[in-house]
Formats: structure tokens, C-alpha cells, sequence
């Protein structure tokens, strides 16, 4: 065959390839459709071949040259191309998370729904069981009730208050942390995990609320708080999701159900780290502002719903 039919015959093909490879190499993989990919992988396959008759009857032309670099870049592109890392953390973060967290609803829901009634008990019993509730704090903690007492909120609402709230959100990465590994243990140190904190944290509430201060402690609590809590209860829900994976593996092998619960429960807990950060920013900067408590409240209000949006409808239209 001559050079120029050989040329002519195939250099469609060699066309269609190149501009695969191109756009595999600018722009990934995840674009393709599965007809490219099929088209990718059939023209490298072809070019190889061509390039071997190239280099038999036409070593020194031009063409031998062209359609080794072709065969090069679709090999890189096909057998050697590196995850693109930060393309796969945004889309961890933008569809396959929110969608982990409502598929695992129901023990990121039994997680919460632990919490929320524990504290529930520690609000009322300040007013049940004064000097129980009293006896239940942290030591740290009780100088705040003597300002309390005396009626100093300024005192509670600057050094202290920041205080107070530095203390609980160092503790409650504490809990989260526990609460995941409490998972190991059937999920009983989860849920006593929850419960413990819960309590606490309703307790704090209470006192605040015999004395009359509600608004100043939630101003306190809810601006970093209210995705702080969010992130414990998900982390315990990835706790619970090992401990059922232990106790109840269904009918599959129980090493199999526990290495696919961990997978998950794993993923669940590293999602929450953008989460912790992006309170302690809050933490740090908006929480120790002297600004009226309920201007603090109505970001804290606008956080949650921006919160409870990506979780519930991020990741739903994938293709």
C-alpha cells in the first residue's frame, strides 16, 4: 500500500483519537460519554496497530513519527492518567456526602434523637434538682453560675462567655471523635456519649434559663453551635452504623458487612471536618462579638437552614 492511500484511509480515525485524548487530558474522564470511552479505547487500539505497520513499510517517513506520539498520548491518557484529587474531593463534598448522610438517616437520626432528649432532661433539671444539676457541671464551669446569681451578665457575655464556649467546642470535637469510635463497642459508648454531653449542655441551658439569661447563653452557643451539633450527631451516626454492622450483619459474611460499614462510617466522620473548621472560624471571630445576642441568633438561624439544605438536597440530580 502507498503512503498517501495508507494516510488517506486512516487519518480520520487518527483525528477522532487525537481529539479523545485531548479532551481526556484537559478535562477527565468523567465528561465522556460511554461511547467516547468505547471510541477512545477501539482508536488507540487501531493506532497501535497502524503504527506498527507504519514503522515496517514507512520507518523513516513522517507518518511513522505522528502516529508514535498519537499511540503515546493515548496510553498516558488511557493506562497512566492520575485521579484528579481536588475534582474527586468536590464531588465527595458537593453529591456523594449529603447523599451518605440521608442514606445512614436513620442512626444519624437515633443519634440525634439521643441527644436532643438528654438535653431535653438537663434544661428541667435545674428547676427540678437544683443542687444535683449544681453537682453535674464541670468545676470550670461553676464560676459562671455565681455571675449568674448575681445577675453580671456583661461578665458572662465577654471573657467568661468566650471561655465557656471555647471549652464546649473543644469538648464537643472530644465527643464526636468518641461518639465514632464508641462504635466499636456494639454503639454503647456512643450512645453514653451523647447522653453525657446532651445532658450537659442542657443543664448550662437551664441555669441560664432560672436566672433569666436564655438569650445571652444560646447567642453563646448557636452561632458555631449549630453546626458543631449537627457534625457530633453525624459522627455518631457513623458510630452507630459499625455498631449494627457488629451486632446484626445480616445475611452476608460479618467480616464483609463490617468492611463495607466502615467504608461508610469512615466517610461520614471526614465529612464533617470542613464542618468543625468552618465553626471554629465562627468560634473564633463572630461568637466573642459584643453585638445584641439576637443578631447573633439570626446567623446562627440562617447557618442551620444553609446546613440542613445541602444535607437534605445537595447530590439528589446526579446523572
Amino acid at each position: 500500500m502507498r503512503e498517501e492511500d495508507f494516510i488517506a484511509a486512516n487519518q480520520e480515525s487518527w483525528e477522532h483519537l487525537e481529539a479523545l485524548a485531548k479532551k481526556a487530558r484537559e478535562r477527565g474522564f468523567r465528561i465522556f460519554t460511554g461511547e467516547e470511552l468505547r471510541a477512545l479505547h477501539a482508536g488507540y487500539v487501531q493506532a497501535s496497530a497502524d503504527l506498527a505497520f507504519a514503522q515496517t513499510h514507512y520507518p523513516t517517513s513522517a507518518v511513522a513519527g505522528y502516529l508514535n506520539g498519537l499511540v503515546a498520548t493515548a496510553y498516558a491518557q488511557i493506562y497512566t492518567a492520575k485521579p484528579r484529587r481536588v475534582h474527586r474531593v468536590i464531588k465527595f463534598l458537593a453529591q456523594d456526602y449529603p447523599s451518605l448522610v440521608r442514606a445512614k438517616a436513620h442512626e444519624i437520626g437515633l443519634a440525634t434523637a439521643v441527644f436532643l432528649g438528654t438535653m431535653a432532661g438537663g434544661l428541667v433539671l435545674p428547676f427540678t434538682n437544683a443542687r444535683l444539676a449544681t453537682a453535674l457541671l464541670p468545676t470550670e464551669l461553676r464560676p459562671i453560675l455565681n455571675q449568674l446569681e448575681r445577675g453580671k451578665t456583661g461578665e458572662v457575655e465577654g471573657s467568661m462567655g468566650a471561655a465557656m464556649s471555647s471549652m464546649i467546642m473543644v469538648n464537643n470535637i472530644q465527643v464526636s471523635f468518641i461518639a465514632f469510635a464508641g462504635g466499636v463497642l456494639l454503639g454503647t459508648l456512643t450512645i453514653w456519649t451523647l447522653s453525657a454531653n446532651g445532658l450537659l449542655l442542657g443543664n448550662l441551658g437551664g441555669h441560664f434559663a432560672k436566672f433569666g439569661f436564655s438569650l445571652v447563653f444560646w447567642s453563646l452557643i448557636l452561632p458555631h453551635g449549630i453546626l458543631e451539633l449537627p457534625a457530633i450527631w453525624i459522627t455518631a451516626g457513623a458510630g452507630l452504623v459499625m455498631g449494627r454492622a457488629i451486632v446484626n450483619p445480616g445475611t452476608e459474611p460479618r467480616s464483609t458487612t463490617i468492611r463495607r460499614a466502615a467504608h461508610d462510617a469512615v466517610r461520614l466522620l471526614l465529612g464533617t471536618i470542613p464542618v468543625f473548621v468552618v465553626a471554629g472560624v465562627i468560634e473564633s471571630f463572630f461568637t466573642p462579638l459584643v453585638i445584641a445576642p439576637w443578631i447573633k441568633l439570626l446567623v446562627a438561624a440562617a447557618l442551620g437552614m444553609l446546613l440542613l439544605a445541602y444535607l437534605s438536597l445537595a447530590g439528589r440530580a446526579r446523572a
